[in-house]
């Protein structure tokens, strides 16, 4: 199954892509969150800068998107 991973750098992302793919499904993509605020309790927002690196070692497409 073709699968994408909500990701926001921080150890539950990661491993629910690790998850995902050991499961046999086949991870398309990883879509991160930028929030504006950086005090945010809807979204993770200490690791979210890394995700662009660990997208590029994973060799997994990452989708961006900014909400205030």
């Amino acid at each position: 199954m073709k699968t994408a991973v909500l990701f926001s750098g921080g150890k539950d992302s990661i491993y629910a892509a690790y998850k995902a793919k050991k499961a046999g499904h086949e991870l398309i993509c990883l879509i991160a969150i930028f929030s504006k605020n950086k005090d945010s309790y809807m979204f993770h927002t200490p690791s979210i800068k890394k995700t662009k690196t660990q997208a590029k070692v994973m060799e997994t497409p990452l989708i961006i998107q900014k909400t205030k």
